[in-house]
């Protein structure tokens, strides 16, 4: 594991798909710990009312719980996950989907 082998662990960490076009820089970093250092960041318009499969700059802490979000669903214990993160959120009136 590279980040064992450097000692240190990584602030974010990105998931691209193969395909995906940057047409502008993503967002700096400061930005994003700024705005909110435990969002994950998906451009507008890649969120498809569900899971996002094609980029995401994930907060260290988050990255595994968001890579694994298809094995989660497959075993049953994403819904409770979501549930339970659901009703934490000060704005609930999206619905719970918009948590994938």
């Amino acid at each position: 594991d590279h980040e064992v082998q450097q000692g240190a662990l990584y602030q974010y960490v990105v998931h691209s798909r193969a395909d995906t076009y940057w047409f502008t820089p993503p967002p700096a970093i400061d930005l994003l710990r700024e705005v909110n250092p435990d969002a994950i960041w998906i451009p507008d318009g890649c969120d498809s009312d569900g899971v996002n499969d094609r980029l995401a700059i994930i907060p260290r802490r988050w990255a595994s719980l968001y890579l694994d979000r298809w094995q989660l669903l497959l075993n049953g214990t994403l819904l409770p996950l979501i549930r339970r993160a659901y009703g934490q959120l000060p704005d609930a009136s999206r619905g719970a989907e918009w948590l994938l």
